[in-house]
């Protein structure tokens, strides 16, 4: 009986043990353990399990370490990556499944992974030649400098505005193995993000390159045809250095087609020059001559913008030196125009006075010009004031100014011009009917504007300020109105008004004079 019991203990004691280590086993269902390397100093580790309820834990150290003196960690998902790895360095990796009953499962591996050498990064990345065509977009040329020789690159570009790892031109990243890179059909007249990074070998990129912000352009034949700041510069008796803006920093042209001849000449049959910048020097033109020239955008051969133009200059006179440069440069608040031009420095002692000759716009110069004599004030750089209030001239009217200068020896230059302005609208003073101060610390007001579709403006204050220190009150529409100011200290007031007849039309201020009394 008593060897039965001792059978019986140990048939217990072996299917125990089997079924634990059975249990165990159940813990050890781990597969597909693979690790894959993404840079120099991390990897990520991936691996199934059957049973989804496990806790991992993964035991990592550099390769030849003894377990238990390795890097744990413990994680409920089926991958983790490992980091501040170094770089060039070989890491042994053991993992094992924690079951909720049976406890952790045997240690797999160890499984090795070798992280590769750090990959530079480029770099003094820029963006240079940036053109635009009708068939292929915008083109930018990318540069940068590496630590390698015939190395992989890829290039990422981006709208400003767009996520950072978008790629909106292609369903891949251009790759180059040269320093330098054309890129083709970007989105013209657009701001762009480019960056650029190092390929050293399979999953082993640098970082991206610091990024550099770049606008592409517009090919100049699809819309854009704004050219402006026609000038001309340099002016002799024979030749002139004449320029323009083409707005190169939004749009892209191969060439420009210049057309120049004798002021009032029909294109076409003009004399035509091509270049690709965006000034030419004219030469063999006749003295004393103004000159006319226009300027257009080709964009491909016999593709062009419309021309820009005409911009008139005069050629110098071998008797009395043409003033240059007329125009405009500043417009006074009274409507005085202060015009501006030059003379040669060297012809100044021959230059008797000057003449500026104003006609209404399609009015032939002949037959309506009249004309003002302005001293020589021996400048090279001369300066004047012409208020056309002083000069009776039609309201709402353009007119044309021109100007000559006549020299000491009874000569005179051809006329050069014509700039423009127009009149203000007539706008007529406003009739105060009665101004009084019979309520206390208050002024009563009544005046009529006749002005059609005109408002009133009054500035007051305390007698002697100047205009534009007092207080404003707000516009008021109407022809016949009837104002009070109230809560004023006594005292005597000026009151200015006046009529705003629209498009920096005003009428001239009237002026009444007031005492308050508390």
């Amino acid at each position: 009986m008593k060897k039965f019991h001792i059978l019986l203990f140990i048939t217990f004691l072996i299917y125990n043990c089997t079924n634990n280590n059975e249990d165990n086993n159940k813990c050890n269902v781990l597969s597909n353990i693979t690790s894959k390397v993404i840079t120099h100093e991390s990897a990520t580790i991936n691996w199934s399990s059957i049973q989804g309820s496990f806790t991992f834990e993964i035991e990592y150290k550099e390769s030849g370490f003894t377990q238990g003196t390795g890097n744990i960690i413990s994680l409920n998902d089926t991958n983790y990556t490992l980091s501040n790895l170094n770089s060039s360095t070989t890491y042994d990796y053991y993992i094992r499944a924690l079951c909720e009953e049976n406890g952790y499962g045997d240690w797999l591996g160890p499984f090795n992974i070798t992280t590769p050498a750090i990959c530079i990064a480029p770099i003094d990345l820029v963006v240079t030649n940036i053109k635009a065509y009708s068939n292929s977009g915008a083109h930018a040329t990318i540069n940068w400098s590496s630590d390698y020789d015939d190395t992989t690159y890829e290039i990422k570009f981006r709208l400003v505005g767009e996520a950072d790892d978008s790629s909106i031109y292609s369903n891949h990243t251009p790759t180059t193995t040269a320093n330098t890179f054309i890129q083709k059909y970007l989105l013209q007249n657009s701001e762009h993000v480019v960056y650029v990074r190092t390929y050293c070998n399979e999953d082993n990129y640098s970082d991206w390159s610091e990024p550099v912000f770049f606008r592409t352009l517009l090919a100049g034949c699809t819309g854009w045809e704004a050219f402006s700041e026609l000038s001309a510069d340099n002016i002799t008796e024979n030749s002139a250095n004449i320029s323009w803006n083409a707005n190169e920093q939004y749009v892209y042209y191969d060439s420009y087609n210049v057309e120049y001849g004798i002021s009032g000449f029909t294109l076409g049959q003009g004399t035509s020059v091509s270049t690709v910048d965006t000034n030419y020097n004219i030469d063999n033109l006749p003295s004393g001559t103004q000159i006319d020239f226009y300027v257009r955008g080709e964009c491909s051969e016999n593709n062009f913008t419309s021309f820009e133009g005409p911009f008139t200059f005069a050629t110098q006179n071998i008797g009395c030196a043409i003033p240059m440069d007329f125009e405009i440069y500043s417009t006074g608040t009274d409507g005085t125009l202060f015009l501006q031009w030059f003379i040669n420095e060297n012809a100044i002692v021959d230059v008797l006075h000057y003449e500026i000759a104003y006609v209404e716009k399609d009015v032939p110069f002949s037959q309506g010009a009249t004309t003002l004599t302005i001293p020589n004030d021996n400048t090279s750089a001369y300066l004047h004031a012409f208020n056309p209030n002083n000069y009776n001239l039609l309201p709402e009217t353009t007119y044309q100014l021109y100007l000559r200068s006549v020299c000491t020896d009874n000569t005179e230059s051809v006329y050069v011009g014509p700039i423009s302005f127009t009149t203000d609208i007539a706008c007529e003073k406003v009739n105060i009917v009665f101004v009084n101060g019979n309520k206390p610390n208050t002024i009563a007001i009544e005046y009529h504007n006749l002005n059609n579709n005109s408002t009133t403006e009054i500035e007051y204050g305390i007698r002697g300020f100047e205009i534009g220190t007092g207080i404003k009150l707000e516009e008021t529409n109407g022809e016949f109105i009837y104002k009070e100011i109230s809560n004023l200290q006594s005292g005597v007031y000026d009151l200015y008004i006046r009529a705003n007849c629209g498009n920096d039309g005003y009428s001239d201020y009237t002026l009444a004079t007031v005492s308050v009394h508390d």
